[in-house]
């Protein structure tokens, strides 16, 4: 255990403290992460495991107060460090010179250029938690990957983009989330998503941003490594088509008393009669599609495609694109930039066009539920679906014709 903090680190006091007020907006205003490129994570394992996979960390804080000593674990082991290398990080070098020296290269934690120190109270006013946080708790922040070029290539041949950190991405499972509000929800989906092998996710206009503090929390700061992309809906049809994704939507089963049915050949569904109406006797083993394209074989899934995910309360088609929200307008103002002369209606015209289109085309898929259970959370059906998709354990798909 420690009693003293290296000299290395910036005490910092009070709310009005000029860094304290920087990473406090880091994570209350979008506008300023994009502005400053950055955003707070909490959590040393978390921090550790960006940094050792090459992301840029420009500042580590730890929580601190000298009527609560020693120092403990988490911050302990960055105190710790520190004093261990006392000789090599003298105050006469700066960052680059003790990298150079070789002292700290196997911690990659260590290139931050800055550390800090704060009381535990604005610790947690930084972090914005609903409690307390730990009394040693470790902090950083991060700088926001680039991932646009993956999605900005103009011709199908560019199946695969290069990003310095990721590498080649082979879009073969997308995810796409449809104004989606809920920050938890998202943070879990991104966390699903990454765990699943999907390639990375779209977020329309109205959806939460990805760099939200709880879907950093929420996703463990996976949003910080999955590819993701903001852009409207026609550019999302210009995406797929250059690709040859097809679209699939996760919407309820539409099944009524005055809709018929059939179930495709070979499938363990069946069709009965219920008091003269038709009921469709679903198999809860595995997804249920419909609106399924003549053209695409009903034994396997399309070589690539995207998921459609929305609000479980309004639906894909239930929450159309409205100025009237001011989350919604600011997106809509960033992703159509060069349509701004042009005005508002032009690009209201446009993205309701190219959404109308898609989804009237989209394939549809439902997990089949029991009749008590009206729904499931978004981040559940989400994990579900994608799981599903990955696996080729059905000989046959579940396939209604409506």
């Amino acid at each position: 255990m420690s009693s003293i903090l290296p000299s290395r680190f910036l005490r910092l006091t009070g709310a009005k403290n000029k860094l304290i007020r920087q990473f406090e907006a880091l994570r209350t205003d979008r506008r300023e992460r994009e502005t400053q490129g950055h955003v707070l994570v909490q959590g040393l394992k978390t921090i550790q495991e960006l940094a050792a996979k090459g992301h840029q960390i420009r500042t580590v804080g730890i929580t601190f107060d000298e009527h609560n000593l020693p120092i403990r674990q988490p911050a302990l082991s960055i105190v710790k460090y520190w004093e261990k290398y006392a000789e090599a990080a003298t105050e006469s070098m700066d960052m680059d010179q003790i990298h150079r020296t070789g002292a700290m290269k196997e911690k990659e934690i260590f290139r931050a250029g800055q550390f800090v120190a704060v009381s535990r109270a604005m610790t947690t006013r930084i972090l914005g938690t609903d409690s307390k946080t730990s009394e040693h708790e470790v902090w950083a922040e991060v700088r926001i990957p680039d991932h646009q070029a993956l999605f900005s290539a103009s011709d199908a041949s560019a199946n695969t983009a290069t990003d310095g950190q990721q590498g080649t991405r082979d879009f073969q499972r997308m995810l796409i989330l449809d104004q989606i509000t809920d920050p938890g929800n998202t943070g879990l989906m991104v966390r699903a998503g990454m765990a699943m092998g999907w390639d990375g996710v779209w977020s329309t206009p109205g959806t939460v941003d990805m760099y939200n503090d709880k879907v950093v929390r929420a996703s463990r700061a996976h949003c910080l490594e999955w590819p993701n992309h903001l852009g409207g809906w026609a550019e999302l049809a210009s995406f797929l088509e250059r690709r040859k994704m097809p679209l699939v939507v996760a919407d309820m089963l539409p099944l009524s008393s005055t809709k018929s049915a059939s179930v495709s050949e070979g499938s363990d569904s069946a069709l009965q009669q219920d008091g003269g109406r038709m009921r469709v006797d679903l198999d809860c083993r595995q997804l249920v599609w419909w609106n399924w394209p003549a053209s695409l074989p009903r034994t396997s899934l399309p070589e690539r495609l995207a998921l459609v995910m929305s609000s479980e309360h309004h639906g894909v088609k239930g929450r159309g694109i409205s100025f009237s929200d001011q989350g919604t307008k600011k997106d809509m103002e960033q992703v159509h930039k060069q349509d701004r002369q042009s005005g508002k209606t032009h690009v209201w015209d446009r993205e309701q066009k190219a959404k109308a289109h898609l989804l009237k085309n989209a394939i549809r898929v439902s997990i089949p539920m029991h009749p008590a259970v009206e729904s499931l959370n978004v981040a559940t059906a989400a994990a579900i679906m994608m799981w599903e998709m990955n696996s080729e354990r059905h000989p046959k798909l579940q396939v209604l014709d409506l």
